[in-house]
């Protein structure tokens, strides 16, 4: 599983990543939260008809990316490194 872990200056809040996720042309599958893991909100961003899962967790401290091994597409790294672009 790849999981980077990204410390914005800039404002990350539920809307702000959810507009971002919108102007990337990404579905919006599922918005819950990590049982696991204190105050945060997770999501699964996906393409239209393409293979792959893009998962985006906002916590207090940081906005983390997971993409998991069974969840690959060949859109996702690319996508990584525009939300990188954008929060980092």
């Amino acid at each position: 599983m790849l999981e980077i872990q990204l410390h914005p200056n800039t404002l990350y809040t539920a809307q702000i990543i959810e507009d971002f996720a919108k102007e990337r042309a990404l579905v919006l599958s599922m918005k819950g939260s990590l049982k696991s893991k204190v105050a945060n909100v997770h999501y699964h961003f996906k393409r239209t008809k393409e293979r792959g899962v893009l998962e985006i967790t906002i916590f207090e401290d940081c906005l983390q990316i997971n993409v998991h091994d069974n969840r690959q597409g060949d859109w996702i790294n690319l996508e990584i490194e525009e939300w990188k672009k954008r929060f980092n």
